[in-house]
């Protein structure tokens, strides 16, 4: 049974707010065509349904005109970060793009970036890296938990359908 009520049907995951700066970002006015509630009323962020803007990104984090969920604040890079579908495998990635490398999985079951590789790591459904930290210093100042909608099945027929259309442009309210 869905946590989400109201969800858009491509969305893939959404961000619960942990942290009060999180909520800021939840409840941004660029961020409002994003927003859903859980059963419980509370808002979370939508991720899944937003224009890819190259391979297969699913979504972009940061305080640019052109991304996808809009976070203020003098630590937060104009393309903090994204969530990916790797291709191969069709996971989901949290990549971390900030110029201060200031993104963070979170929790005991997450799996920090490894040094002097690619800052990214994989976000298994309820699983792995199901927190994450944006911002500032470990842990992060903006701190939010991924919520699935759906059961680990049909979230991966999800992703095979956004994957295949990737490069079909959703309307975005902050693109021309």
């Amino acid at each position: 049974m869905s946590h989400h009520p109201s969800t858009h049907r491509s969305t893939l995951f959404s961000l619960l707010r942990i942290t009060d700066e999180a909520k800021k970002v939840v409840n941004h006015s660029l961020n409002q065509h994003l927003t859903s509630r859980l059963r419980d009323g509370t808002l979370v962020l939508d991720v899944g349904r937003h224009k890819s803007i190259s391979g297969g990104t699913i979504a972009t984090l940061g305080r640019g005109e052109d991304v996808d969920i809009f976070m203020e604040g003098h630590n937060i890079s104009k393309y903090h970060c994204s969530f990916e579908i790797e291709s191969k495998t069709m996971a989901i990635m949290l990549y971390d793009r900030s110029s201060t490398q200031s993104t963070y999985p979170l929790g005991q079951t997450s799996f920090p970036f490894q040094h002097g590789r690619l800052r990214q790591v994989v976000i298994i459904h309820d699983k792995f890296n199901t927190k994450i930290g944006i911002g500032g210093e470990n842990p992060g100042i903006i701190q939010f938990k991924i919520v699935w909608p759906d059961n680990p099945e049909n979230t991966l027929r999800k992703i095979k359908l956004l994957h295949d259309s990737i490069n079909r442009y959703d309307d975005h309210p902050r693109r021309t």
